[in-house]
């Protein structure tokens, strides 16, 4: 079985992220997490005759970490859950910039 990376980033760094860059909702309730966004840039809307998708990260806190487990996807095709390898690659790259520079 190959090991897949996790999507983990220090909590203050990306709520600092989040603040500075709006449309994002980050809630920390009871050590669980959960993210929602819009992303804007070209790729991810696709044709403009389609709703903007809206990306739901849930995750938890272990120390000052967060690590999201599961990502749904809500578009004008419903709302579905990504696979976890697919999500990984897709989003950890972006939590890795989040805390290298945040």
């Amino acid at each position: 079985m190959v090991s897949v990376p996790n999507m983990i980033v220090t909590y203050s760094k990306l709520k600092k992220y989040c603040d500075e860059h709006g449309d994002y909702d980050l809630v920390e309730i009871d050590n669980k997490v959960l993210l929602t966004f819009s992303p804007t840039f070209p790729e991810a809307t696709g044709k403009a005759d389609s709703i903007e998708p809206k990306i739901i990260m849930i995750g938890h806190l272990f120390g000052i970490k967060v690590k999201f487990d599961r990502v749904e996807v809500e578009d004008d095709n419903g709302r579905r859950i990504r696979e976890i390898e697919e999500a990984n690659m897709v989003y950890q790259p972006w939590l890795d910039f989040i805390e290298n520079n945040y």
